[in-house]
């Protein structure tokens, strides 16, 4: 039975989203993200505060890129659900594509105040840390991540970069043998090893040249992995 001053329409809501979430996939889908964006503003255009909806826009905007239109979006999704700690990690994607600093911060310490040991959170700090040289920090996040989980390939690669720079050279060929161990055909830690071997004459490459942060949200409007 609806509830005292509820009406029909606010009852059929779920439903409504649910309806527009499938269309819009279906349209990223078959690579229609102009069609997919459009189902979704007209959505939010009935229902302006709808997180589900707002997380989806800000992921369709971020899987095609367009950072300009996603950080209005993505801002709005995390003041429409702040419990949510991808919605901040998000945020913080899109500051650091942006080169936003003080919301790139902002974004990544409300998700790991929300989740200390999140590993995409601490991912995205550490792959910023190595980016602008601090290497003593990314080395700290990587190994919080790898004590979750020891064979994240990209993490690593990643860890066994810092380990050099910090001149722990053993320790960062351990890091790339043991990527070679994992993924035998992984030239990245191939090449990394035989920098580190001969001092680093080869410049180390982090991870291979997939597009930089955009992969958690590869064809999908859901949240999944992300990466910086």
């Amino acid at each position: 039975a609806l509830a005292v001053g509820e009406d029909m329409a606010s009852r059929q809501k779920p439903i409504e989203v649910d309806k527009v979430l499938t269309a819009a996939q279906i349209a990223l889908e078959h690579n229609r993200l102009e069609e997919a964006g459009i189902l979704l503003e007209e959505a939010l255009n009935e229902m302006p505060d709808q997180p589900v909806l707002l997380e989806a826009l800000a992921n369709l905007y971020v899987a095609g890129e367009n950072y300009e239109r996603a950080k209005p979006v993505a801002l709005r999704a995390a003041e429409a659900n702040p419990d949510n700690t991808l919605n901040w990690i998000r945020l913080g994607l899109i500051a650091y594509k942006q080169n936003d600093i003080e919301l790139f911060e902002h974004g990544l310490k409300k998700a790991l105040a929300l989740e200390p040991q999140n590993p995409e959170a601490l991912r995205l700090l550490g792959h910023a840390n190595i980016n602008v040289g601090n290497h003593a920090g990314a080395t700290r996040q990587y190994r919080q991540i790898l004590e979750q989980y020891p064979e994240d390939t990209e993490v690593l690669q990643a860890l066994g970069v810092c380990l050099h720079h910090l001149g722990e050279k053993d320790e960062a060929q351990a890091m790339f043998t043991k990527v070679l161990e994992l993924e035998p055909q992984n030239l990245v830690a191939d090449q990394n090893l035989a920098a580190s071997q001969s001092d680093g004459v080869t410049r180390m490459k982090v991870r291979n040249s997939k597009a930089d942060g955009s992969e958690g949200s590869r064809a999908r409007l859901s949240d999944a992995k992300w990466s910086g």
